[in-house]
């Protein structure tokens, strides 16, 4: 269809020898670092603290002069022309492109921390995603989306650096060496400092270790020179890692300078455990026509294949628009590196201008013109790159190009451009599969569409052109944000990748428009081609159906399988039940899906018994790599709460737990954790004896029911009250809400409605109706002034009957009456050990019952019925069904703290202590336990027996059944002294 560039090859050649940059470049220079590091991701626990955004590197503006480079190629050249397709998808329209694409994965990415722009990029291995953003922050994740870890790569190279002050990352996977290459830019006015952070994995999965260096950027070889290395790109081959970077001045001789390449030998940094590494720079690289140039951006290529082995190829487009492309190569790179260049000629673009978006915008999104942003891709002969331009149709609107370059003739083979008028598609980047089919991924927003994140593709056999944009993550909301500056900077490129177990899935990386004024990520897995055979892919990778009380059904919930395969897929049997699940669909089988067709299924849950299930619903079928659809759910029992029985609520620690505590002489028992970070206030329904709850939900609250026997807790449903701190039954059975502010409302437990009843106009801690007369009682919250005040309300006048103090001088947090009229309360705050209190009815008059022996005590309540002992033979059973670990109580703690943990079965464990740096600074038990339940105490001491300072520490229990279980758990505590 479209003309292929018809040029001489003796001609060509030709140029490329009489235009080659021998004398128009600096180098190569050899330089060396002595030393370089070694770090565990083990070891790095925390991320970037989120401040304020701030722009990265403002000192490049305005590098290089943004205008029109133009070369008159003769009229021997035969150009090829650029097909352009206009977008399919805009308006709302989500059309299927001709390479029937698959979305195979979707998922968030890093969230916005104080830097922009972003500058999102990805790689991909064997096991795990790895993506970057200038959080900064490093991502990994399993390949079913689950974030595993995430690393502040200023703590990463701080051992190195002080204050590295990482911006411009870059992550690549070196699919020869199965080895992760990451590098990170850091730059000092104040210091004239200038350096490349690098690091590289000791093997193909991420978590582990990797060794580090600080590779100083203001040196040519090893000569320090007047300027710093901005936005480093980084590519690879077979030999060697190639980083290039645009060098501007220090304040004291500002402005763009030249590129520089700088080459590391594979074999010098591979084999290397953060010992001295060399490398080779060339810099003030010029253009191949016109040598007082100095081009900008000059992009090395990640190679797929050897041909070419010694060569490394460079791809570099004109920003401000063009008629030609530069190709430069480096022969002989880790031996006698020379560099050479020639200008390709292209159909002219023009510089893509900077973007608008819905809502308009008061400083537009800066697209930066039409640089080549990311590495360009080379196999089997090919050169493949895209950029942004101005969209030839419609010129004040942006689109995107790619070429594939033929290097052995030093032609563009085909070109295509994607655009749509009133819309702006910017920093573009490309890969290309085993089977030479493209996938590019981009930002686009339009006058109608907030910044999204989007994905086109075309097959090897299509004509030239691309498919119409395909849909990664809407945008949600207006961006502006210039942070100290007056750009609205919105990236320099995006990340995509090819995974190398089948290089026919490439994963994306892409940058959206977030609500609330902030830049998003959004992660993607595509195919274009399908799989051979029957091969079913599923769009979840589990159902879950969260929490259901035993002898309940679930919702339904969907699953659909699609079958990715080129022959058909049968399906012979799903079985109507296994376990507590069911399948509601009704089938009959055989059941047969096409090449991309799909099937729902239906399910619901249904559990008979209490635990947690995850099983694999069996499906018959003819892929042999696809057994069934892994459902998940967990089953509950609600116990009532015993008669003669006090119960008391609190906000220890990351769980609030509920407890007991003995009516003769105060003393607390543990009985379980809600599973919620604080439980405000407990109650129980007088005729039921169930058992309910209130825990804070950001500005709302949640209500709960409390399994009495072992303290779990369970939403019921959420309401639109903030700050509920007291809730309490009166006789007839009606829940009754106190708010911080004093307005108690009544809560419908069946529609969820809440109803203001009265407003006391008091700052009040807790309320209880004395099951005698249903009169409501209340105790003040004020922290000042009457803090031990006990009172009476009218739920009609409403009047207040001030009956006295407890002459304690403290809060009372809450309050609850037993069946005869006798009114306890708790004291105490949240930092110290509280009491259980009698509060004569008469006079308010207190007396401490003694104490719990548990801080941060909110919420207390007890069964009808007078308390005549303290009940603590809860019937428990002896042998858990499963190994737990609760949370430590107290905590937080001073100086010694309870560590319970259950034991199905006889087993081999070991308890550690960590500090926050990820050391193991105690072992309190190493040793074999019988099944059961079982306490420990540390006491704050090291393995020297030194006492430990304040601060956050965490305890894991690692436990190996006889029967060959094992089980692993950490949780965080807090000491303070």
């Amino acid at each position: 269809m479209n003309k292929v560039m018809r040029v001489s090859l003796i001609f060509l050649i030709q140029i490329f020898v009489n235009s080659g940059l021998a004398q128009n470049y600096q180098g190569p220079a050899t330089g060396s670092v002595p030393s370089g590091g070694v770090v565990s991701t083990g070891t790095l626990l925390k991320t970037a603290e989120i401040g304020p955004p701030r722009e990265r590197g403002t000192r490049n503006v305005g590098g290089v002069e943004n205008k029109v480079s133009y070369i008159d190629f003769g009229s021997g050249v035969d150009i090829t022309q650029s097909a352009y397709v206009e977008d399919g998808n805009v308006y709302g329209k989500n059309p299927a492109d001709t390479a029937m694409t698959i979305l195979l994965k979707s998922f968030k990415g890093l969230s916005m921390g104080n830097s922009i722009p972003p500058d999102p990029h990805v790689a991909v291995g064997p096991e795990h995603v790895v993506a970057t953003v200038n959080a900064p922050t490093v991502g990994i994740w399993d390949k079913e989306g689950n974030l595993v870890k995430t690393i502040n790569p200023d703590v990463w190279f701080g051992s190195l650096v002080a204050n590295p002050d990482a911006f411009d990352p870059q992550i690549m996977y070196d699919h020869f060496d199965k080895k992760w290459i990451m590098t990170w830019d850091s730059q000092d006015d104040g210091l004239q400092r200038g350096l490349f952070l690098v690091a590289v994995s000791d093997d193909s999965i991420p978590l582990g270790t990797w060794y580090i260096w600080a590779l100083p950027s203001n040196q040519n070889g090893n000569t320090v020179v007047d300027n710093w290395a901005d936005y480093p790109q980084i590519g690879f081959d077979r030999n060697a890692i190639y980083i290039n970077s645009r060098s501007f001045g220090f304040p004291s001789n500002p402005g763009y300078k030249y590129n520089k390449i700088r080459i590391i030998k594979k074999s010098d940094i591979y084999n290397n455990s953060g010992g001295a590494l060399s490398w080779k720079d060339i810099w003030d690289i010029s253009s191949p026509s016109t040598p007082k140039e100095k081009p900008d951006r000059i992009i090395p290529a990640i190679h797929f294949n050897t041909l070419d082995d010694t060569v490394h190829y460079f791809l570099h487009a004109p920003n401000g628009g063009s008629n030609y492309l530069t190709l430069y190569k480096i022969n002989d790179p880790v031996g006698n590196p020379t560099l050479s260049g020639i200008n390709i000629p292209v159909q002219f673009y023009s510089g893509a201008p900077n973007a608008n978006q819905k809502g308009g915008s008061t400083t537009l999104i800066e697209a930066d013109g039409s640089p080549i942003r990311s590495a360009p891709i080379y196999r089997d002969g090919f050169l493949w790159t895209v950029h942004s331009v101005a969209n030839p149709a419609s010129l004040q609107n942006s689109a995107i190009t790619y070429y594939k370059i033929d290097v052995s003739n030093l032609t563009v083979q085909e070109s295509g451009t994607l655009g749509s008028p009133g819309y702006w598609y910017f920093y573009p980047n490309l890969t290309v599969d085993k089977n030479q089919n493209v996938a590019i991924t981009y930002s686009r927003s339009g006058v109608d569409e907030y910044i999204g994140a989007y994905f086109t593709t075309r097959l090897n056999d299509d004509p030239p052109g691309l498919n119409s944009s395909r849909l990664l993550q809407e945008g949600k909301g207006n961006y502006v944000v210039t942070g100290s500056g007056t750009r609205n900077r919105w990236g320099d490129y995006m990340g995509i990748a090819l995974d190398p177990v089948d290089e026919t899935n490439i994963w994306m990386f892409t940058e959206y428009a977030e609500v609330n004024n902030r830049w998003g990520t959004w992660v993607g897995e595509i195919r274009m081609v399908p799989y051979p055979g029957a091969h079913v892919t599923t769009l979840e990778d589990t159902l879950d159906f969260g929490e259901w009380e035993i002898n309940t059904n679930s919702d339904v919930l969907t699953a659909t399988i699609t079958n990715l395969g080129t022959d058909t897929l049968v399906i012979s049997n799903i079985p109507s039940s296994f376990g507590p699940f069911n399948l509601t669909s009704n089938l009959t089988f055989p059941v047969k899906l096409s090449t991309y067709d799909s099937l729902s299924l239906e399910f619901t849950f249904s559990p008979i018994v209490k635990g947690k299930f995850n099983s694999i619903y069996p499906v018959t079928d003819n892929d042999p790599n696809f057994s069934g659809i892994r459902l998940k759910g967990s089953g509950y029992q609600i116990l009532p709460a015993e008669d003669n029985f006090i119960y008391a609520s609190s906000g220890i620690g990351n769980e609030g737990n509920i407890v007991s505590i003995n009516a003769s002489n105060g003393i607390g028992t543990h009985i379980g954790s809600s599973l919620f970070n604080e439980v405000a206030d407990i109650a129980i329904h007088p005729q039921t004896k169930i058992m309910y709850a209130v825990s804070p939900a950001g500005f709302n609250t949640n209500v709960l029911r409390v399994n009495a026997s072992e303290g779990d807790a369970y939403k019921m449903f959420e309401l639109n009250l903030s700050d509920a701190r007291s809730i309490d039954f009166d006789t007839t059975g009606t829940l009754y809400a106190l708010l911080k502010t004093g307005e108690i409302y009544t809560i419908d437990l069946e529609t969820a409605a809440a109803n203001l009843v009265i407003d006391s106009n008091f700052t009040l801690a807790g309320i209880a109706f004395n099951p005698i007369n249903n009169e409501l009682w209340a105790t003040t919250g004020s922290l000042f002034t009457n803090k031990d005040r006990v009172m009476k309300l009218d739920l009609v006048t409403p009047d207040t009957t001030i009956i006295g103090k407890t002459g304690l001088n403290v809060v009372t947090n809450n309050i609850a009456f037993d069946g005869g009229g006798i009114l306890y309360g708790v004291t105490g705050s949240s930092t110290q050990i509280n009491n259980l209190i009698r509060i004569n009815t008469a006079t308010a008059l207190g007396t401490i019952v003694g104490s719990t022996g548990f801080k941060h005590i909110t919420g207390i309540d007890l069964t009808s019925g007078s308390i005549t002992s303290a009940k603590d033979d809860r019937a428990i059973p002896s042998v858990p069904s499963e190994f737990a670990l609760k949370q430590n109580y107290p905590n937080p703690f001073n100086p010694s703290t309870t560590i319970e943990f259950a034991l199905p079965v006889q087993s081999r464990i070991k308890i550690k202590i960590y500090n926050l740096l990820g050391q193991v600074i105690n072992v309190i038990y190493d040793g074999m336990k019988d099944a059961g339940y079982h306490k420990l105490n540390w006491n704050s001491d090291d393995v020297s027996g030194n006492s430990v300072s304040s601060g956050i520490y965490f305890y894991e229990l690692s436990a190996t059944g006889f029967n060959g279980k094992e089980f692993n758990q950490m949780k965080k505590m807090i000491l303070i002294k």
